[in-house]
Protein backbone atom coordinates (compact mmCIF):
# COMPACT_ATOMS: atom_id res chain seq x y z
CA UNK A 1 0.00 0.00 0.00
CA UNK A 2 1.19 3.46 -0.86
CA UNK A 3 -0.45 6.41 0.84
CA UNK A 4 -3.35 4.17 1.85
CA UNK A 5 -3.85 2.95 -1.72
CA UNK A 6 -2.96 -0.34 -3.32
CA UNK A 7 -1.04 -0.41 -6.57
CA UNK A 8 -3.18 -1.22 -9.57
CA UNK A 9 -1.35 -3.39 -12.10
CA UNK A 10 -0.12 -2.91 -14.71
CA UNK A 11 1.75 0.15 -13.48
CA UNK A 12 4.83 2.08 -14.61
CA UNK A 13 7.39 1.92 -11.79
CA UNK A 14 10.50 4.07 -11.59
CA UNK A 15 13.29 1.99 -10.10
CA UNK A 16 16.29 3.70 -8.56
CA UNK A 17 19.27 1.40 -8.11
CA UNK A 18 22.00 2.68 -5.82
CA UNK A 19 25.43 1.13 -6.36
CA UNK A 20 28.98 1.45 -5.20
CA UNK A 21 30.77 3.69 -7.67
CA UNK A 22 33.80 1.39 -7.61
CA UNK A 23 31.65 -1.40 -9.11
CA UNK A 24 31.02 0.60 -12.30
CA UNK A 25 31.06 -0.49 -15.22
CA UNK A 26 30.51 -4.16 -14.28
CA UNK A 27 27.44 -3.31 -12.23
CA UNK A 28 25.96 -1.44 -15.21
CA UNK A 29 26.53 -4.46 -17.43
CA UNK A 30 24.78 -6.70 -14.90
CA UNK A 31 21.83 -4.30 -14.47
CA UNK A 32 21.42 -4.23 -18.24
CA UNK A 33 21.55 -8.03 -18.27
CA UNK A 34 18.74 -8.20 -15.71
CA UNK A 35 16.69 -5.83 -17.86
CA UNK A 36 17.33 -8.04 -20.90
CA UNK A 37 16.47 -11.19 -18.90
CA UNK A 38 13.11 -9.61 -18.03
CA UNK A 39 12.63 -8.49 -21.65
CA UNK A 40 12.75 -4.79 -20.74
CA UNK A 41 14.09 -2.45 -23.40
CA UNK A 42 13.71 0.86 -21.55
CA UNK A 43 16.92 2.86 -21.19
CA UNK A 44 19.00 2.76 -18.03
CA UNK A 45 19.76 6.33 -17.00
CA UNK A 46 22.51 7.48 -14.70
CA UNK A 47 21.23 9.40 -11.71
CA UNK A 48 23.13 11.17 -8.98
CA UNK A 49 26.53 10.57 -7.47
CA UNK A 50 27.04 10.93 -3.72
CA UNK A 51 29.01 13.90 -2.45
CA UNK A 52 32.07 11.75 -1.75
CA UNK A 53 31.59 9.87 -5.06
CA UNK A 54 31.27 6.56 -3.21
CA UNK A 55 27.80 5.78 -4.59
CA UNK A 56 26.01 6.37 -7.85
CA UNK A 57 22.37 5.81 -8.73
CA UNK A 58 20.77 4.52 -11.91
CA UNK A 59 17.14 4.87 -12.93
CA UNK A 60 14.88 2.83 -15.18
CA UNK A 61 11.13 2.85 -15.71
CA UNK A 62 9.51 -0.57 -15.95
CA UNK A 63 5.91 -1.48 -16.70
CA UNK A 64 5.02 -3.97 -13.98
CA UNK A 65 2.35 -6.51 -14.87
CA UNK A 66 2.03 -7.90 -11.33
CA UNK A 67 3.36 -7.73 -7.80
CA UNK A 68 5.30 -10.97 -8.40
CA UNK A 69 7.04 -9.39 -11.40
CA UNK A 70 7.96 -6.40 -9.23
CA UNK A 71 9.35 -8.65 -6.50
CA UNK A 72 11.27 -10.81 -8.98
CA UNK A 73 12.98 -7.94 -10.77
CA UNK A 74 13.74 -6.16 -7.47
CA UNK A 75 15.36 -9.34 -6.16
CA UNK A 76 17.40 -9.70 -9.37
CA UNK A 77 18.69 -6.12 -9.06
CA UNK A 78 19.45 -6.60 -5.36
CA UNK A 79 21.46 -9.78 -6.05
CA UNK A 80 23.99 -7.91 -8.21
CA UNK A 81 27.33 -7.43 -6.41
CA UNK A 82 27.86 -3.72 -5.78
CA UNK A 83 24.15 -2.88 -5.56
CA UNK A 84 23.45 -1.34 -2.19
CA UNK A 85 19.75 -0.49 -2.47
CA UNK A 86 16.82 -0.82 -4.86
CA UNK A 87 14.05 1.73 -4.48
Amino acid sequence: MFGGKELQYPVDWHFRIITENAAHPEVVRQIRQVLADFNIQNPLNIGNESAAAKYVSYQVTVNLASRKFMEDISAAFSAIPGVKMVL
